[in-house]
């Protein structure tokens, strides 16, 4: 069973933000390794899965994340390609994102298995899939 998604993030508050804002997430708790350079603040969603937010002092560019326009350029990187959150609103979730800071990689369009999907990058050019599950099957 999934425990957690860890991300490392340019700021923490403001990610926190975009998730809690977007997502509806809540704060869990937060840590912090000074000697490291490293603070975190946990959020959870309600069904007790967690998203880590990571700042690093010292964080590096992750040149993958660089000319994405669509769901096979996100999904044609070697290791973690994307975080996934189910949506009841998929347009008025992809304006919120956009309006909080966010870019669309590829707009809403209908899926094979799901009824629509879409891909958004966070602030931090992080990809995230939008799915909006056929509530009727």
């Amino acid at each position: 069973m999934l425990d957690h998604i860890s991300l490392t993030v340019k700021d923490v508050e403001a990610s926190a933000r975009f998730y809690m804002g977007l997502f509806g997430l809540k704060t869990d708790k937060g840590w912090e390794r000074k000697p490291e350079g490293l603070r975190a603040m946990v959020l959870l969603s309600d069904n007790t899965t967690r998203l880590e937010l990571i700042q690093a002092k010292d964080m590096k560019p992750n040149l993958n994340n660089r000319n994405r326009n669509n769901f096979v350029d996100v999904t044609k990187q070697e290791g973690f390609t994307h975080i996934s959150f189910s949506v009841k609103n998929m347009d008025g979730t992809v304006a919120k994102a956009v309006e909080m800071g966010g870019r669309i990689i590829e707009k809403p369009r209908t899926g094979i298995t799901v009824k629509s999907f879409a891909f958004v990058e966070d602030p931090d050019g992080i990809a995230i899939e939008l799915v909006e599950r056929d509530r009727s099957k």
